[in-house]
């Protein structure tokens, strides 16, 4: 555990809370999103109109924001090494949060649903977006280049030099991207295009970070863990190839706008999950073991965390399988891996909390809340996926045909609300873990 006497702890505090932050602040617009969806309650809700703003800054914060500085804290805990650079770095990111968050209650500005990082055409976000995605080039770039020594680390240390790797890569690609947006005048196409190579290699990040989170959760559980340091390099750099190839459409010429998009959307189909996989196979090894899960409470919290991860992530890789058109089986399968990415990240922050000098989380409340944060998500993408069978488009709330899919749309917002009483879980337990440390000096 660290004390106050570690120079870093600050630092890592720092990181930890806005990464909470974040996704406190996506759980907050997440109450716009959902009952504006909801048959009945969507037509008395007052904040409906606001849907398409705050599913964009939700999006954003949930996604990008959340993720990528949870891959912060875990890397600068890894280095073990305070710079003043990382203070700014936070201020500046506590900054982006904030802008964000503000942009969709502001009058000026159109949303544009694009898709991995949709727009609000307003200054307070452009101005965010602009900030946080220069702070993590910069920060991922001081990775590559200063800590070459993580490849001679441990397993962790090797992920994390391949996430920030990774990472490059999705800049790359959206640099290279803009050539791509020249000639384009539809504004919803014009982003869709700009961040469309980007956000799929970021997909490839994001499942790093969550098999890093695995091992970590797992590791700290006790577990056994069968791959080598050799056999971890071989696999995690195979990924990374994978992830490289995406600079294909940039050397070949006269490729073309649907064959681009075409490109990144089979790249990511049968290459993002594949690391995801081959941990998963190897980690089953685990479950075998019967005394785990029954050593300690903490214990059984970080593996909730694995376990619900395991199941939502690959629940929304099947659902990918059945998309056939523009409907909400398309959320249903982004959400159920967005979701088990986050799962694996909560059992993070519950992770860290303790060592970063806050509160024990071993209480039956953070036991239960990976539980029911994995069963509402079910339900929710369930509801999803099946009344998007029935007609219901994707980004459409309004656009719902028959009572079948009246039906499943309900099913969903029934989802949405258990998985918005776990989130209230996850930040009351957070609280408490912080409180004490407050209360205790």
């Amino acid at each position: 555990m660290l004390t106050d006497n570690d120079h870093n702890t600050t630092l890592y505090r720092k990181w930890l809370l806005l990464a909470i932050l974040s996704l406190l602040l996506a759980g907050l617009l997440t109450f716009i999103i959902v009952f504006s969806r909801t048959p009945i309650i969507k037509e008395f809700f007052i904040l409906k109109n606001f849907f398409a703003k705050a599913l964009i800054s939700h999006v954003n914060l949930s996604q990008l924001f959340w993720t990528l500085t949870i891959g912060v804290v875990v890397t600068i805990t890894y280095i073990k090494q305070q710079l003043f650079s990382f203070h700014i770095l936070f201020y500046i990111a506590l900054i982006a949060i904030f802008l964000i968050f503000i942009s969709p209650f502001l009058d000026s500005g159109t949303a544009i649903l694009n898709n991995y990082i949709p727009i609000i055409d307003n200054l307070p976000f452009t101005v965010s977006i602009s900030l946080f995605m220069t702070i993590i080039l910069l920060f991922s770039c001081y990775c590559i280049i200063s800590q070459r020594s993580f490849l001679s680390g441990d397993h962790i240390g090797i992920l994390l030099y391949a996430y920030h790797i990774v990472i490059i890569i999705s800049y790359l690609n959206y640099f290279s991207s803009l050539r791509f947006i020249e000639n384009l005048t539809e504004i919803t196409e014009y982003y869709e295009i700009m961040f469309w190579s980007f956000g799929h290699v970021m997909q490839f990040a994001y499942v790093i970070l969550m098999v890093i989170a695995w091992f970590i959760l797992i590791k700290s559980a006790n577990c056994r863990i069968i791959f080598t340091r050799k056999s971890i390099l071989i696999i995690v750099f195979s990924y990374v190839a994978i992830a490289f190839i995406s600079i294909i459409p940039y050397v070949v010429k006269d490729i073309s706008l649907e064959q681009f998009k075409l490109f990144f959307t089979r790249h990511m189909i049968y290459g993002c999950s594949f690391l995801a996989i081959i941990i998963a196979i190897g980690l089953i090894y685990t479950a075998f073991d019967k005394n785990i899960y029954k050593s300690s409470i903490e214990n059984r919290v970080l593996l909730n965390s694995v376990l619900g991860s395991f199941l939502l992530f690959f629940y929304g890789g099947l659902l990918g399988l059945k998309i056939t058109g523009n409907n909400t089986i398309i959320p249903a399968h982004y959400h159920g891996q967005a979701v088990g990415i986050t799962i694996a990240l909560i059992g993070l922050v519950y992770y860290y909390l303790p060592r970063f000098g806050y509160g024990s989380v071993k209480s039956k409340l953070a036991m239960w809340q990976p539980i029911l944060y994995t069963i509402g998500q079910f339900i929710h993408i369930s509801g999803l996926a099946i009344s998007g069978g029935y007609g219901a488009l994707r980004k459409s709330p309004d656009a719902i045909y028959g009572f079948n899919a009246q039906f499943w749309m309900g099913i969903m917002g029934f989802g949405g609300f258990i998985t918005l009483i776990s989130g209230v879980m996850f930040f009351v337990i957070c609280y408490k873990s912080i409180n004490y440390r407050t209360a205790n000096g």
